[in-house]
């Protein structure tokens, strides 16, 4: 199989979807072709695809998600609060969720850390696109993931298990390092459950004790890291904070919008939502602060979007699938 990538600067949850991808919030592109990754050359390029790559993927994101959600950054920010990266590899964070696969999932078989290798990319240079991310230290994605692989050559003797069953196999460098920020998310999960009084789950899931996690995690199968755990414990916790503040969305918007039939702005897709009403995405839209536009599908996809007409032209798509909505009305020549 044969990949190309062109890409800088990502920090998404969504893209539309297209056989070639355009993303959003800045301008990246990745094409596959073919079926899988057979040479070495391109399993060089498939870290995932490594026995030591979930490992590392998986400390890769739970490293970036303390630093996110430890950073002090704007109102807007911090209010997105606890933020995470879901079974899909997409950012979400309170009020931005996403229960579905993205549009470009089959692109990547379907595998999260494939999803994440091709969507979460920086600068060399100039770092993520979004500055909290560079203010909060995220590490770079590749360099964190191919460095951790190299670290996985050496074999390195197991910690004190505390009484846990021995490990499942060899406890490489990444090993160690994934169950470390898989038992630091545990406790940082554990915590926050306990501080908002929160209910639902295992009892066994919520434990304060690194060592309860790590050893634990030392001892399970080699592939993948018991990401599992993590996911259910911050399903517990969103749907502790969504009965604790209902999300604003179906509201309804609270400005005027105006709408230029037939037309959207192509890949400048900053976020997605499934399954709204025109009012319902316009006041998504609203409650954020960077939303500036939206282009709704008819079968009910919302688009939300950071640029207007004013800097990217309208233009019809094929079947006319879409309407463009933006509170600039001047932009789209309305009054």
């Amino acid at each position: 199989m044969s990949k190309a990538i062109k890409s800088l600067l990502v920090w998404r949850v969504s893209t539309p979807r297209k056989s070639l991808i355009v993303s959003v919030w800045a301008v990246w592109i990745l094409v596959v072709l073919g079926g899988g990754y057979s040479t070495s050359a391109q399993a060089q390029d498939a870290p995932w695809q490594e026995p030591d790559g979930p490992y590392c993927f998986e400390a890769w994101i739970s490293t970036a998600m303390n630093q996110l959600n430890t950073y002090n950054g704007s109102a807007e920010f911090n209010g997105r609060k606890p933020w995470a990266i879901n079974q899909y590899g997409i950012l979400v964070g309170r009020g931005i969720r996403s229960n579905y696969e993205p549009d470009d999932w089959a692109t990547y078989d379907r595998n999260r850390y494939a999803y994440i290798w091709g969507h979460y990319k920086s600068n060399p240079d100039l770092g993520w696109r979004r500055a909290e991310w560079n203010r909060a230290g995220v590490p770079r994605m590749e360099s964190f993931i191919r460095q951790c692989l190299a670290d996985a050559a050496s074999i390195q003797p197991a910690p004190p298990s505390g009484g846990a069953c021995p490990p499942a196999g060899p406890v490489t460098a990444a090993l160690q390092q994934a169950c470390d920020a898989y038992a630091r998310s545990a406790v940082d999960q554990s915590q926050q459950y306990s501080d908002r009084s929160c209910q639902g789950g295992q009892p066994e899931w919520w434990n304060t004790n690194y060592r309860y996690h790590y050893d634990w995690c030392l001892t399970r199968p080699r592939n993948p890291v018991p990401a599992e755990g993590t996911y259910l414990r911050q399903a517990v916790l969103d749907q502790c904070a969504a009965a604790a503040s209902p999300a604003s969305d179906s509201a309804g918007p609270t400005q005027r919008w105006c709408k230029a039939p037939n037309l959207a702005i192509p890949g400048n897709n900053r976020q997605q939502r499934r399954g709204l009403s025109v009012p319902e995405c316009q006041a998504a839209c609203e409650s954020v602060s960077w939303c500036r536009s939206v282009d709704y599908r008819k079968t009910g996809m919302c688009y939300l979007q950071d640029v207007t007409a004013r800097e990217v032209p309208l233009k019809p798509q094929p079947g006319d699938p879409f309407d463009h909505y933006t509170t600039d009305c001047a932009s789209i020549g309305a009054r």
